[in-house]
């Protein structure tokens, strides 16, 4: 809810921190539960085709970074 006179204020953010095992980890398990490869994911990103509206999402999260 807005009140007037008083400037809009964002939710705050809680942003969790991962060890490069626990991101290795729920990296495999979002492409798990989307049935692909990190390859095959990522030939869907080069042309812009997802299987799935959650495949796209995946890719949003861990598209481009090391295998």
């Amino acid at each position: 809810m807005t009140v007037p006179g008083k400037p809009h204020s964002a939710p705050a953010v809680e942003a969790i921190e991962l060890t490069p095992e626990e991101y290795a980890k729920a990296k495999r398990a979002a492409l798990k539960s989307v049935g692909l490869t990190y390859r095959q994911l990522e030939r869907q990103a080069r042309t812009g085709q997802f299987s799935s509206p959650r495949a796209h999402k995946v890719w949003v999260a861990i598209g481009g970074h090391a295998r």
